[in-house]
């Protein structure tokens, strides 16, 4: 018989045991990484940010962050990481966020050491001496400080680190004790922090609210108020400072304009922030009136619209104070005078029908005026309701029911429209008419109790003048 052969296979090994003893280890490595920088550094960094929303919180003097931080450490019953951890861990971090976060919650322990009593007499950073309550202050602030900062390093393109630096450099600098010298390195760098931000976000509106709201708390300080040409300065680049936030948030409008008058109460000054928006002189309008400002300024006011192009608010802000005064006819004077301006403005001459026909009683002209505003607009069933409205208070009773006929065939859900139909029919004794009208009212809007009372009334009337008609009741 043939002997059996052997055969022999060798396998190469596709990884050598060397490389993956390497590969191991770096994997290794990278997931430590990943689990510090990821898990551990956002979870610590969570915790600061719920810390930092207690209510108080408070810490021994000493300049030790690890008793800083275990003195808080059962304000936290559910963490993962000891307390003590969290700054240890956040302080390695390369995350600006993180040091944002570091650096706000120490600024809270730098306020709630200051009581009221307390509050603006604290020593500066650098003196020789200083007292328990001063060493525990100055730790505070200077980690803050240190934090804030490197936030910005680590993110310098974002206008909110250097917004936030800015800030607290800007509270550091208001709470010097007092008589002590002014630092203009200080109020240069906080100058320049809110620079950069404005620059780095010129779409936002809150690096210039910032900024023109420390420039007005400036503005107020001693140091400001004793240099004219100082205070002159600050005023105006806070005025520019706010007027650009305003562009992108008119809302600000009113705050901006109550921190500059409380240094003028100067019409031109005044008028400096506004943005050249109209609805925004329609605000200043009202604002002026508010504060008693108006009568000294209307004329002013006045003369200011001739340089809009856009003037029906200017004119509404008058118009409406002269109503709200009782001077109705100045304020159809006004109307008119923007009529010549706009004469195809329906909403105007819808206004000053109004005011003629139930200001000032001059029926035939407010109607008029109604009917010159359908003209302009005539699909617009709100000034084809006020007509219809004044013609039956007008006893023009069929025109009424005429042009109430037209807002029903744009809106069959008009209730009010049906109701002053059928108390025109009743006042044209079409009862059986003005019976269907009510109906139809009742039906739109049951829970009337005005149409029911007037349906139930109808109903009782036509009952006895039937009954009174009827060949039984003559006998």
């Amino acid at each position: 018989m043939p002997s059996k052969m052997k055969y022999t296979i060798t396998v190469n090994p596709y990884i050598k045991p060397h490389l993956l003893t390497f590969l191991v280890i770096v994997f290794s490595f990278f997931f430590y990484y990943f689990f510090t920088f990821f898990f551990l550094r956002n979870t610590a960094y969570q915790q600061l940010v719920n810390l930092s929303q207690e209510p108080y919180i408070s810490q021994n003097d000493t300049k030790e962050n690890e008793y800083l931080a275990e003195s808080d450490e059962d304000k936290i019953t559910d963490s993962t990481i000891p307390i003590v951890g969290i700054f240890t861990t956040l302080k390695k971090s390369s995350n600006a966020e993180h040091h944002l976060a570091l650096a706000q919650y120490y600024e809270r322990l730098r306020i709630n050491t200051l009581t009221p009593g307390e509050r603006g007499t604290q020593s500066v950073i650098g003196n020789d001496v200083l007292t328990p309550f001063q060493n525990s202050q100055t730790y505070y602030e200077s980690e803050a400080l240190n934090h804030f900062q490197r936030a910005v390093i680590l993110n310098p393109l974002s206008s909110k680190y250097h917004v936030f630096l800015a800030e607290f450099l800007g509270h550091i600098y208001a709470e010097r004790p007092h008589g002590d010298t002014d630092n203009p390195q200080i109020k240069k760098m906080i100058m320049h922090h809110f620079e950069s931000a404005t620059k780095l976000d010129n779409k936002w509106d809150h690096p210039f609210r910032a900024y023109g709201n420390w420039l007005f708390s400036f503005a107020a300080s001693e140091e400001a108020c004793n240099n004219a040409d100082l205070l002159k300065k600050t005023l105006d680049l806070a005025v520019l400072m706010y007027k650009e936030a305003i562009k992108r948030n008119n809302s600000l409008f009113l705050e901006a304009m109550e921190k500059y008058n409380a240094f003028t109460n100067n019409y031109n000054e005044l008028k400096k922030i506004i943005p050249e928006v109209p609805d925004l002189y329609y605000s200043f309008a009202k604002y002026l009136q508010k504060m008693d400002l108006w009568e000294i300024n209307e004329d002013n006011f006045y003369q200011d619209i001739q340089s809009h192009t856009e003037r029906f608010p200017l004119y509404r802000a008058i118009i409406e104070y002269l109503c709200q005064k009782q001077r109705f006819a100045e304020g159809v004077h006004l109307l008119k005078e923007y009529l010549e301006y706009a004469p195809d403005d329906a909403n105007t001459h819808l206004w000053l029908g109004n005011v003629l026909f139930y200001n000032l009683h001059n029926k035939e002209e407010g109607i008029q005026e109604i009917e010159m505003a359908i003209k302009s607009r005539p699909d617009d069933i709100s000034i084809l309701f006020s007509c219809g409205k004044m013609l039956f208070l007008s006893e023009e009773y069929e025109k009424s029911i005429e042009t109430l006929k037209l807002v029903i065939s744009r809106d069959a859900k008009r209730h009010d429209a049906y109701f002053l139909i059928a108390q025109s029919y009743e006042r044209l004794l079409n009862m059986r008419e003005a019976e269907e009208a009510y109906e139809n009212a009742v039906s739109l809007n049951p829970n009337s109790t005005e149409y029911k009372k007037h349906l139930a009334r109808l109903r009782i009337e036509v009952k006895m003048i039937s009954h009174e008609t009827s060949p039984d009741s003559s006998q």
